[in-house]
């Protein structure tokens, strides 16, 4: 089946629905034995609730959703699927599960029947929590782009360490050369990564793999996490259970947290005065770090320098300029900069894809779900 964006996707005609209600009439057709070939152990939530379920694909589609998308309108017979941004909108009151990136608040309020929101991602922070809490409404997310984004923070810190873009300009702007070449000292060469400790703030699916890559470098790393009791995390050396240690621990530290309302603006003046020294790599969100304190400490040199993908003012849809930080950290000579792009690589895409896919499949099919997300601690 070829799907296109706006088009609709159901396949249970006009066939009579099976209703399974408080009376639990026996006369009626038996439609999980029906759905069986196809979808083993199946518990549609419109049988188990007398209603009928109706999923929202509140995204841009490629072909690979397409393909997907029709597959699981194959397996589960009597599940509707309405796609494109429009579509959803016009439909709203009617959708139960929702397939979103950020949508309005305004039109998720129009959602009553709403039971599941799927997020494409991880970041849960554009979402309206407590509408959605209110409501009951089951939140789950995705981590396929763990890996990408681990990657990305192994990168920056290397193109920083390594001085890449501050050579490379060098050479390719002014012909400049540095090094033994123009008989410099080694003050003019460049640092490596090799057994440096490290700090990741994050000890989950991004904190894990990029605790793997910088092994391979012989570093020794730091989990930070809220309850050290719980003990040392999987991949990691050693955890830390408060700012003050965590920060000690590493020469180079990673913000890999999710912006929540306990880790917003962790990361004040105390804690970069802190870090004097040191390299901070973000690539959780960009209101983990208060700007002013850290523009003061970049500035200062009280901090040796830091590698950002994650900012403080981004463009609105279709803008393609926009300054990241307001008070221009981004113009620091000791910043690498880079545009909110560490999980968007085409293996996080399509990881996310997946997951996202696997996840509505297991919801479809009445089983224990993965990565439900808590609406109050956004994670």
């Amino acid at each position: 089946m070829e799907l296109c964006q706006g088009e609709l996707l159901t396949r249970s005609g006009d066939r009579p629905r099976a209703s399974v209600g408080p009376s639990r009439d026996r006369t009626r057709p038996n439609t999980t034995a029906r759905l069986a070939p196809t979808c083993p152990q199946t518990v549609l939530l419109s049988i188990l609730f007398d209603m009928k379920l109706t999923l929202g694909v509140y995204l841009n589609l490629n072909d690979t959703w397409r393909e997907q998308l029709a597959q699981l309108s194959h397996d589960f017979p009597d599940l509707e699927i309405i796609i494109g941004r429009d579509n959803v909108v016009t439909r709203i009151a009617e959708i139960t599960a929702l397939v979103a990136v950020p949508m309005p608040e305004e039109e998720l309020r129009k959602a009553e029947k709403l039971t599941a929101l799927f997020v494409p991602f991880v970041g849960l922070n554009h979402l309206p929590h407590r509408l959605l809490s209110e409501r009951g409404v089951r939140v789950f997310n995705v981590h396929g782009n763990a890996e990408s984004v681990a990657e990305r923070a192994l990168a920056l810190t290397l193109a920083f360490l390594g001085r890449v873009v501050e050579l490379h300009k060098d050479l390719q702007d002014h012909e400049t050369w540095h090094g033994f070449w123009v008989r410099k000292g080694i003050e003019d060469g460049w640092s490596s990564l090799y057994r440096r400790p490290c700090t990741i703030f994050g000890t989950g699916a991004i904190g894990r793999e990029l605790a793997q890559l910088l092994h391979a470098f012989g570093c020794h790393v730091t989990g930070y996490r809220r309850s050290p009791a719980l003990g040392v995390p999987a991949g990691f050396d050693a955890v830390a259970g408060s700012l003050p240690e965590a920060i000690a621990a590493g020469d180079i530290l990673f913000m890999a947290l999710p912006l929540t309302p306990e880790t917003e603006g962790m990361f004040g003046e105390a804690e970069l005065q802190a870090a004097e020294g040191k390299v901070l790599v973000n690539v959780g969100r960009g209101e983990l770090i208060q700007e002013q304190p850290l523009y003061n400490a970049l500035k200062s040199g009280v901090l040796r320098g830091a590698a950002l993908d994650v900012w403080y003012s981004y463009p609105d849809a279709g803008e393609e300029q926009r300054s990241p930080s307001p008070l221009g950290i981004h113009r620091l000579p000791n910043v690498v900069c880079s545009p909110h792009i560490a999980g968007f690589t085409p293996q996080a895409v399509d990881a996310n894809l997946h997951e996202t896919i696997s996840s509505l499949r297991t919801f479809l099919e009445g089983r224990p779900m993965q990565n439900e997300c808590n609406l109050h601690l956004l994670y």
